[in-house]
């Protein structure tokens, strides 16, 4: 992508801002994974390669999303790099949005990441949850996971072609691992990436409560924590507010969910949701769905939503633009083109 297009994207994006339209889009190209995660029912899900989309559909999706405004889209599932053609929807989203990956780092090599970055990938989450390797292994159920994870944070900043593309380390904000956080955003800056976070969702186990998932459910408070290791490391990239909500989350949650507005979901079969939690009742396929009527499905559903039961960063980051002091920074960096790290934080 040249910095003509990715400038006229970022003002264009920047109008989108304004005018409260969809800035974030979760898009899962798999749920196929080779981890099986204590938090994440998803990989239970048996999928296979056949329902998935083509890079075909990905580029009709693309152009017909275009409508909204560029977006900022994660590619995720699932595990990403499971495709073998990931560079090319890579390259079909980069056409006309702002595309990113969270992958759990396995599957990466320094061909892959290079691949991926010269196909226009905007940013590289990889996900670590905690600085010993062994807990790490644990709580992803591989054998290897940590080093793997780290490996691929150094083939990803050593691939980037260009000073705005994005690499992080995100991990989950888990019970088990409060006192991890420091040591992880260390970590984040010795191999030159940079750090967020996201909290643990009972919702994530996606109904496979007695599958031998486990309950990592925070029941102390963190925000005064979260926000004094922000103030101290530069390279910890979740925004000030985001992070001041999470004592709210964590005890009666947080109302007013924007899902369905200011982000939405799609599926690897196509289907689109007002979140990612939701896809089991669709609003409409991004093959064959007008883009009025998906704004106007979306919107119904964001007003009947009364959910709160999450916290991600899809939700958190994007909906923390739009308070007084996410308002003061947003634009600015939308319009340099350095927004969203994770693909959320602006």
């Amino acid at each position: 992508m040249s910095r003509v297009d990715l400038y006229r994207k970022s003002f264009d994006l920047a109008s989108s801002y304004v005018s409260k339209s969809p800035l974030y889009c979760s898009w899962q190209v798999t749920y196929r994974c080779n981890f099986q995660c204590s938090f994440c029912g998803y990989w239970k899900m048996r999928t296979k390669r056949e329902d998935e989309l083509s890079v075909s559909e990905f580029a009709l999706g693309s152009r017909k999303l275009r409508r909204f405004g560029p977006l900022f889209i994660s590619l995720a599932g699932g595990e990403p790099l499971i495709r073998r053609d990931l560079p090319e929807i890579v390259s079909a989203v980069a056409a006309c949005h702002f595309p990113f990956i969270t992958t759990n780092g396995w599957l990466v090599t320094p061909q892959r990441a290079r691949r991926l970055f010269q196909s226009g990938l905007m940013g590289a989450v990889v996900s670590l949850d905690f600085a010993d390797e062994k807990k790490h292994d644990e709580n992803r159920g591989k054998e290897g996971a940590f080093k793997r994870a780290v490996a691929a944070v150094e083939y990803f900043v050593e691939a980037r072609i260009d000073k705005l593309q994005k690499v992080q380390i995100t991990a989950v904000l888990l019970k088990e691992n409060v006192d991890e956080l420091e040591k992880l955003i260390i970590l984040a800056r010795k191999l030159g990436a940079e750090f967020s976070l996201q909290p643990y969702a009972h919702i994530k186990t996606n109904g496979y409560d007695d599958a031998g998932i486990t309950d990592h459910t925070i029941t102390q408070d963190v925000s005064d924590h979260l926000l004094k290791l922000k103030r101290k490391h530069p390279y910890f990239k979740s925004s000030q507010e985001y992070l001041r909500r999470y004592d709210d989350f964590f005890g009666e949650g947080i109302d007013g969910c924007q899902a369905g507005r200011l982000f939405f979901n799609i599926d690897h079969q196509g289907d689109i949701a007002k979140c990612v939690e939701d896809m089991r009742n669709p609003v409409g396929n991004v093959r064959t769905i007008g883009i009025d009527q998906l704004q106007k499905a979306l919107l119904r559903k964001q007003r009947e939503n009364r959910c709160k039961a999450c916290w991600y960063g899809c939700r958190g980051e994007v909906e923390c633009c739009y308070t007084w002091n996410g308002v003061k920074n947003t634009l600015a960096r939308i319009i340099s083109g350095t927004g969203g790290g994770n693909g959320t934080e602006l």
